[in-house]
């Protein structure tokens, strides 16, 4: 019997791993222009920090946080059991679509096409690119309609269905996850050292933590 295991062809991860840009171009690779000009506005931001760190050398910098003199690494809890499932259950209906032809070109897509125009496959992550979790979340809430209607019309159990409270907090992840994206492609440059280093985790930490004021 075939397995129903659902896995990523290899073009597809090929084509959305996460490239090793300089921070001009980190953005400008981005897979969907949804949210080219967020990862521009980013990635423009993270290279003053680095620009302001080599002037420096690293020793005028001051994070946001003066309270607690200076940059404070925390050990940041793990995945609530909710956001686990959360991600499990969406991995479920994008096998439930790749699995079906039917399923996906007759609901799905059909919904998909009459919102964008065209048709924009689901895709599975991996457990080799951490990555490949972003682009997974990132596609699914980008047309988090079509999904909501198609499983509405194929009538399946209410355990499977999302509702709005957890399309906003897939959206909460993607967001958290395209800052890590841009600072890795930052830590990954050839010609990154320990201050673009240290820039780049600032960075990342202070866009991590307005983002948990802003949910708060």
């Amino acid at each position: 019997m075939e397995s129903m295991e659902c896995v990523v062809d290899e073009s597809v991860e090929r084509q959305h791993a996460v490239p090793l840009p300089t921070v001009s171009t980190a953005a400008s690779t981005s897979s969907n222009p949804s949210l080219l000009a967020s990862e521009s506005n980013e990635a423009m931001e993270l290279a003053l920090d680095v620009e302001e760190i080599d002037e420096t050398g690293g020793l005028s910098f001051v994070d946001d946080d003066e309270s607690e003199g200076g940059l404070c690494l925390q050990v940041f809890p793990e995945l609530k059991e909710n956001t686990g499932n959360l991600i499990s259950r969406v991995r479920k209906v994008i096998c439930l679509f790749k699995h079906s032809p039917t399923k996906n070109d007759d609901f799905l897509q059909k919904y998909v096409r009459d919102e964008f125009g065209k048709e924009l496959p689901l895709f599975l992550d991996r457990k080799t690119r951490w990555s490949s979790l972003y682009v997974m979340l990132e596609r699914f809430y980008k047309i988090r309609s079509a999904v909501r209607k198609a499983l509405i019309d194929l009538n399946l159990q209410p355990s499977i269905v999302f509702i709005e409270y957890e399309f906003e907090h897939i959206g909460s992840i993607v967001q958290a996850l395209e800052v890590v994206k841009v600072t890795v492609a930052v830590l990954c440059r050839r010609d990154s050292n320990l201050l673009t280093a240290d820039a780049a985790l600032r960075f990342m930490l202070r866009k991590l933590r307005a983002q948990k004021l802003l949910s708060d």
